[in-house]
């Protein structure tokens, strides 16, 4: 699959940066499941790993057991770079229901089908970069879910999100599936939450799953992603994903937090947090993004994407990348024609993109209460 860049715009607003230094790194909570929508204590749920091509395209796909009342086995792109839950219509609802102008309820309003309720209203989500890009055409619905497997999961409260019944290729005005190997996306990333809204009408009501649980006392909303490293890759492609590794802990104690440098969220111009964090970028030694926006995307399956305003020289294999965050997070890699092919272009998206192979060694943290993104290396 080829890398896929994010159509969100570089924000330019004022950041609280905070820095909380490490004393000792703290275990994984234990593999534990919920029966209802609370969450009492840190829970970790299993992601599946796969690996579709070699030696690249890596994917953690989250699965889901439940929706609504029907038990199903499906799994979804677990996506730091994108909000809210889509799921493709096939995926969920037999062939019948499925149709070019959207899912058939045969109702000006809504029809509850196997526990969803599946409204009349219509949204589009749009990824790429123009002029490639993809737009995917749903309608909202509602049901509780359950995500993770028989060894660990957690069902939400009744919660929003999207059946897709078409996608277009903007270019070729092709038909295109929401992604070839799954069931559909699911983005975790937090702009806002209220949890009073229990009715949305627009694409940007559709919120990220993890935010639509009752969390106990003394625990925050939020999720921590441990290091890819624990999958234990090989050279070997398979659509059907590695062993599940219990990798997503969800709710946050202040102890889990200790040795992360957090970055407060910062408030875009439309009063919602925005997913980047903010650093220095060199290639080859020299600082080709200052103050730049950066996007840590598990979305993106193979590659890094550097927005500069002025191309290096040289941009083959054996270049030194760094970046070093505001708030003195600091990551590095050698580029190469596999996982860590880069590109450096001074057009397009004006922000850099790393793609899920930063994650391998690196922990990964969002506190939707307080409005965090913490980054930890192993």
């Amino acid at each position: 699959m080829m890398l896929r860049l994010r159509r969100f715009s570089p924000i330019l607003s004022l950041s609280i940066l905070v820095l909380l230094n490490a004393c000792s790194k703290h275990d994984q909570p234990a593999v534990q499941s919920t029966v209802d929508a609370s969450i009492v204590s840190p829970v970790t749920i299993d992601l599946i790993p796969a690996q579709n091509q070699t030696p690249g395209d890596r994917r953690i796909y989250l699965p889901i057991i439940k929706i609504g009342t029907s038990s199903l086995s499906l799994k979804t792109v677990f996506d730091t770079g994108s909000e809210g839950l889509l799921l493709s219509g096939t995926s969920v609802f037999p062939s019948t229901y499925i149709a070019d102008t959207g899912i058939v309820i045969n109702s000006p309003d809504s029809a509850i089908i196997n526990g969803i309720t599946v409204t009349s209203v219509k949204v589009t989500t749009t990824y790429g970069s123009a002029p490639a890009t993809r737009t995917f055409y749903g309608n909202i619905a509602y049901a509780r879910i359950t995500f993770g497997d028989q060894n660990g999961s957690v069902q939400t409260y009744r919660m929003p999100f999207v059946i897709v019944y078409k996608g277009v290729d903007n270019q070729t005005q092709a038909s295109v599936p929401l992604d070839a190997s799954s069931d559909g996306v699911a983005g975790v990333y937090s702009t806002g939450f209220d949890p009073s809204v229990t009715v949305v009408t627009t694409r940007a009501g559709i919120k990220g799953p993890f935010n639509y649980f009752n969390y106990g006392s003394g625990l925050s909303a939020g999720i921590q992603l441990a290091p890819l490293s624990q999958i234990g890759w090989t050279g070997t492609p398979s659509n059907q994903g590695y062993a599940a590794t219990p990798l997503l802990t969800i709710g946050l104690t202040s102890g889990m937090e200790s040795g992360f440098a957090l970055q407060s969220q910062r408030l875009d111009l439309g009063n919602t947090f925005d997913p980047d964090v903010l650093g220095i970028v060199s290639y080859a030694g020299s600082a080709v993004a200052l103050s730049s926006n950066i996007l840590l995307d598990t979305g993106t399956p193979v590659g890094f994407s550097i927005y500069s305003t002025s191309t290096p020289a040289s941009t083959q294999s054996g270049q030194a990348v760094e970046m070093t965050t505001s708030q003195g997070f600091q990551y590095g890699y050698t580029t190469d024609n596999a996982l860590y092919q880069t590109s450096v272009s001074s057009s397009g998206q004006q922000r850099c993109i790393f793609g899920i192979d930063f994650f391998l060694n690196n922990y990964f943290l969002l506190d939707y209460t307080y409005h965090y993104i913490g980054l930890k290396a192993s």
